[in-house]
């Protein structure tokens, strides 16, 4: 295996020990099927849920045909597998699609497994979203680097991601390597400890509560302390009065 695969398994390792997204089981084709048959060509029988749609491989569907959301279907290796992702997934891979006007899965050889196509798909996703998500003051330089890691592994499968890849390098550069990383950092590192001061209080004001406590506590031992030592008082000074 070449370096590029090397290079790959050694970044998808992390996709798969972090990725939320787990797809369902996808039905391969039989042990039976000639290796040399073109798969393009094999018709594949119904398996799956009666509102699973069966899409025919060798028919064109290219996204210039998707008009509205209801157009879009998800076609890996010729099966449609549109019931594999919950909706909200899908509608976010179809906003990533339109944005392109390309289906990004259509780069991947179809001799890839669809199953692993489909979670490549939804990891797409939730990089994505957390891109979107991202704050001055919360998102660390390592996650924007396992994500692009992640990405730039899946383009090397054929992921067309290139531009999910160039929106984390300027949101990176601009945190990190430009002249407001400085005061990005300074903003950052002094609402850091302003939260943990105030997180601080509350454990503060408590015990500020049980020393109050122990000081009534002892304040009233003092007074009774106080009472009886003064009994002795006057004793003690007519000894030290007494005649020589």
């Amino acid at each position: 295996m070449g370096p590029q695969s090397s290079k790959f398994n050694s970044k998808t390792s992390n996709f798969a020990s972090t990725s939320h997204f787990q797809p369902h089981r996808l039905c391969a084709p039989s042990s039976s099927t000639p290796r040399n048959m073109n798969l393009t060509n094999l018709v594949i029988q119904e398996e799956y849920p009666p509102s699973a749609i069966q899409i025919d491989a060798r028919e064109a569907y290219s996204f210039q045909e998707v008009k509205t959301f209801k157009d879009f279907h998800i076609v890996v290796n010729g099966l449609c597998v549109d019931h594999e992702l919950p909706d909200n997934i899908r509608s976010d891979y179809y906003r990533l699609c339109f944005q392109e006007k390309e289906f990004l899965h259509n780069g991947i050889p179809e001799h890839h497994s669809s199953k692993f196509v489909v979670g490549m798909i939804g990891e797409t996703v939730n990089i994505y979203l957390n891109i979107k998500n991202c704050t001055l003051t919360t998102t660390t330089k390592e996650e924007l680097d396992r994500w692009d890691n992640i990405l730039e592994a899946f383009e090397l499968w054929g992921m067309k991601v290139e531009f999910l890849r160039n929106k984390i390098h300027i949101c990176r550069a601009f945190m990190f390597d430009s002249e407001a990383a400085v005061d990005i950092r300074n903003y950052t590192e002094a609402a850091n400890e302003l939260k943990l001061i105030e997180d601080e209080i509350p454990r503060v004001a408590s015990e500020i509560k049980k020393l109050k406590q122990i000081a009534t506590t002892c304040e009233g031992n003092l007074c009774f302390s106080k009472q009886k030592a003064e009994k002795y008082k006057d004793k003690f000074q007519e000894l030290v009065d007494a005649p020589w």
